[in-house]
């Protein structure tokens, strides 16, 4: 008697949901890169979406990794969407 082997292969997709509020401290502002109004967060609030430390953050923005705009009271604000593209 021959026995029969079975094989199940399974996969799952998944996508990101983001949510930004008021609490959030994200803002609307103008990206250059992006040339378009797109929401903009704090380094400190980039850090939990980015998954990454605030020091790298802080690295990110001197060569232009992330895109970012300073207010005239010193506060950056980094852009959301170039925190979402693929390194």
């Amino acid at each position: 008697m021959t026995r029969k082997t079975k094989r199940t292969t399974s996969s799952a997709e998944t996508d990101r949901v983001l949510i930004l509020n008021r609490h959030s401290g994200a803002v609307e502002g103008w990206c250059e890169n992006c040339e378009e109004l797109v929401r903009m967060l704090r380094p400190e609030d980039a850090v939990a979406l980015a998954a990454f430390r605030l020091q790298a953050v802080y690295r990110a923005l001197e060569p232009g990794q992330l895109q970012y705009v300073g207010s005239p009271d010193g506060l950056l604000h980094v852009c959301v969407s170039s925190l979402l593209k693929p390194a």
